[in-house]
């Protein structure tokens, strides 16, 4: 468990104020490794935990710009963490991650209207014009975004 809080990031040598937060729900340490590099470097601010407790009170106590969900965690207790993180980050667009997709899974992603649900492995620049129509969403108005089609590469 690694609830960061890290407001700036220093990038190609300057200081940057990041103001969108992203809480990030992901059992791979590897990949959480290289999301949170992705993501810091582009001036994001990231918390990340798979720890349950940690994850309320995260969702409890700040405010997110997005939530991305590993489902696939802790035999898929991402899931049953949907309508509570809904429930405390109303504004936030849910994004869903899984290493597979049987289709009860689908329909069940689908069922909560989460923003996007991706397959592992995704290409970064598709997360990333995910989050930039996000922050440009936030910059003019809080209308609600289309519903962006699932994404699925063979690995």
């Amino acid at each position: 468990m690694d609830v960061t809080d890290q407001r700036e990031q220093t990038l190609e040598g300057g200081t940057k104020s990041c103001h969108f937060s992203i809480l990030l729900i992901e059992k791979d340490k590897a990949l959480v490794k290289m999301l949170q590099q992705f993501l810091r470097i582009h001036g994001y601010k990231v918390d990340w935990t798979t720890d349950i407790k940690q994850i309320k009170q995260a969702a409890q106590r700040n405010r997110y710009d997005l939530v991305l969900l590993d489902i696939d965690f802790n035999e898929r207790v991402g899931l049953q963490l949907i309508p509570l993180l809904q429930h405390f980050q109303p504004d936030a667009p849910l994004v869903t991650m899984t290493g597979h997709n049987p289709k009860e899974i689908e329909q069940q992603v689908r069922a909560f209207r989460v923003l996007y649900h991706f397959i592992k492995p995704f290409p970064l620049l598709e997360l990333s014009q995910i989050i930039e129509r996000i922050v440009t969403r936030n910059k003019t108005d809080h209308s609600v975004l289309p519903p962006i089609k699932k994404a699925t590469y063979a690995t």
